[in-house]
């Protein structure tokens, strides 16, 4: 892998929660010593982790959603007793002595409150109709955002 001051990174796999998040600490590494050995130049800019299959950005099953073709996305926190694979992120946190970074789309999902209806419930207090707009509503801020070069370049990194 080629990596020039300046380039723009995305660490990713398929959940973001395990392999992009080792990456994503290597790239960091990485950024930090171009800066050191090429000062002037434009810094390698490290994106946070994307989880590609279930991620926090609905890439499928977002309209025309059935109890047939409806999949749950893992939009989860990274942190805490009851986040998917705890041990793991404790593993992390022992290796490289620092939390796992918040994925890509994870903060707009929960700032705007999507995070609670991105998958039904079983009481039906959250219906398919609302997780299909809520997914539709996330994906087009994806799109406006993350996945929106012009936008990366001005933004993304102040997130950060």
């Amino acid at each position: 892998m080629l990596i020039r001051p300046g380039d723009i990174v995305m660490p990713v796999c398929h959940e973001g929660m395990n392999r992009s998040q080792t990456l994503f600490v290597v790239l960091e590494c990485i950024a930090r010593l171009l800066a050191e050995a090429y000062p002037g130049h434009a810094p390698v800019r490290v994106l946070p982790p994307h989880g590609a299959e279930t991620g926090c950005d609905p890439h499928s099953a977002y309209q025309g959603l059935t109890e047939e073709n409806y999949f749950e996305y893992l939009y989860s926190p990274i942190r805490g007793s009851d986040a998917p694979g705890e041990w793991q992120h404790q593993c992390h946190l022992r290796v490289f002595r620092k939390e796992k970074a918040e994925r890509i789309g994870y903060r707009e999902l929960v700032m705007s409150g999507r995070d609670r209806t991105i998958n039904p419930t079983y009481d039906g207090s959250v219906t398919l109709h609302q997780v299909e707009m809520t997914r539709q509503e996330q994906r087009a801020l994806m799109n406006r955002t993350w996945y929106n070069p012009e936008w990366i370049r001005g933004n993304a990194m102040q997130q950060n």
